[in-house]
């Protein structure tokens, strides 16, 4: 591995490119043994500096980001050299690294984010989390809906954008999302986040959704959680099954029928409406 050809990628990026760019590349980073084979000091600060840099979107920081990443490429040919890192995992990452720098950086639509901000902000007023689970819960039926209509595309914008104001709301009300990530019973919208999560593990299965929009799909959710944390650091099941294909998956999410937590909740916003 020449790590040239990871500085030629660096050089010249723009801020929107070397955003997806270097999120990607964290995740990428978590999901081996780096840190602890070329130093965990090195990944953290990088780790660090990636996250400073998408939620500022400051240029003038972006000098140090890139030379951090060279730092971590230069560790890992050492690693490579020394046999305990395959080369395999280098060029698929500098491979994906030159994919992502090349390709326009794609907008989705979200048709319903208005809905979505409108029954937020309405939910809000009260500082209610009953009354936002239910603004929010005819939102997921509605995507549902476009999912079992084979509005994919639309369906995916959506649930970017639903992902996208759960964190809006837990940034002020964290107690709503308290056992996210330390078990015990979920609230009203943690269960909606997990049913919702199901809904887009399901379209990571689709065939008739072209790989192209399923990147697309991750290198958004990757760049939001850098920006938000809100699904920490992929390591609980379902979440790290949004990112990777169905022979990834740690279960069946092809028919959401077989999506038990999608199953239950449907059954739950049932009752909660009646």
């Amino acid at each position: 591995m020449n790590t040239d050809d990871v500085r030629k990628v660096l050089d010249g990026l723009d801020v929107a490119h070397a955003e997806i760019v270097h999120s990607c590349l964290c995740f990428d980073l978590i999901n081996v043994t780096l840190p602890e084979l070329v130093g965990r000091e090195l990944v953290d600060g990088y780790w660090t500096l990636c996250e400073q840099f998408v939620k500022k979107r400051d240029a003038s920081a972006l000098q140090g980001l890139n030379a951090a990443c060279v730092k971590i490429f230069e560790a890992i040919d050492e690693e490579v050299k020394r046999g305990m890192v395959t080369e395999h995992f280098v060029v698929e990452a500098v491979d994906r690294m030159k994919k992502l720098a090349r390709k326009p950086v794609r907008t989705f639509d979200a048709t319903l984010r208005n809905d979505m901000t409108e029954a937020w902000q309405k939910a809000g007023v009260d500082d209610s989390i009953e009354k936002a689970f239910g603004a929010l819960a005819p939102i997921v039926e509605k995507i549902v809906d476009q999912v079992e209509e084979e509005r994919l595309e639309e369906a995916a914008g959506n649930l970017l954008a639903l992902f996208g104001c759960l964190a809006d709301i837990r940034s002020e009300h964290g107690e709503w999302f308290e056992h996210m990530f330390c078990g015990g019973e979920m609230t009203d919208l943690e269960f909606l986040t997990d049913a919702a999560v199901e809904v887009y593990c399901h379209l990571r299965q689709r065939e008739d959704l072209s790989e192209d929009w399923k990147e697309e799909m991750d290198v958004h959710l990757l760049l939001m959680n850098q920006r938000t944390g809100f699904f920490g650091d992929w390591t609980s099941g379902n979440y790290a099954d949004m990112l990777y294909d169905a022979e990834g998956q740690s279960q069946d999410y092809s028919e959401l029928e077989k999506c038990g937590l999608w199953m239950d909740w449907e059954g739950y916003a049932q009752e909660d409406a009646l």
